[in-house]
């Protein structure tokens, strides 16, 4: 969750009051149901960003593999050849990277935060002071919490998924394409005099 628009307590998370007459003696009920697909909207909503650079990185570094390949040995190897290597080698690497340094970010913000002045803490404190800070979220996943630091590998595998189907569904459709053209030019022609051309 971000952070309250009036940051009291950056640390409490949410918080659920519940208010009742205390003259009723009565039980009260509560159920709390999970919106799965508002959840992945979300989800979807809040890391969108995320999902656009992920797929883009992963895309780069397995075209970067093809261009070394082919720079060493002069055969170009397909997407999916480049894809197996680099979930092999250099994705795991990345992610792990990506995740160290996230978790460096935010506590190095985390500490910035702390060791602020105590007038420069809180909104209004004087005349210019913005009410909304909005470099206080700016790192990869858009929040300060370390605890979080899983999502940035699951996030990763996630759009390595994402760019391996997408592949496969384009070369899917080119294949058939291919063969509805391959079907139509076996038809043979008719020609003007009655006879077939080939």
């Amino acid at each position: 969750m971000p952070p309250a628009f009036r940051n009291k307590g950056y640390k409490e998370g949410i918080s659920l009051q519940i208010w009742s007459d205390p003259t009723c003696d009565s039980t009260m009920d509560i159920e709390l149901k999970v919106d799965y697909l508002g959840s992945l909207g979300k989800l979807w909503m809040r890391y969108r960003t995320l999902f656009a650079a992920f797929p883009l990185l992963v895309v780069t570094l397995a075209i970067r593999k093809q261009f070394s390949v082919y720079d060493r040995t002069g055969v170009y190897m397909s997407f999916s050849e480049s894809m197996n290597q680099c979930i092999r080698s250099s994705l795991p690497v990345l992610f792990v990277a990506l995740t160290c340094l996230s978790m460096y970010f935010a506590t190095a913000s985390e500490a910035v935060l702390h060791n602020a002045p105590s007038w420069s803490s809180g909104w209004g404190a004087n005349g210019t002071a913005t009410q909304l800070d909005f470099a206080i979220n700016d790192l990869l996943l858009g929040s300060q919490d370390s605890f979080f630091w899983f999502l940035i590998p699951l996030f990763g595998v996630a759009c390595a998924g994402i760019c391996i189907a997408v592949n496969y569904v384009t070369l899917l459709i080119t294949y058939a394409f291919a063969f509805v053209y391959r079907k139509i030019r076996a038809i043979p022609a008719r020609a003007d005099d009655g006879r077939y051309a080939i």
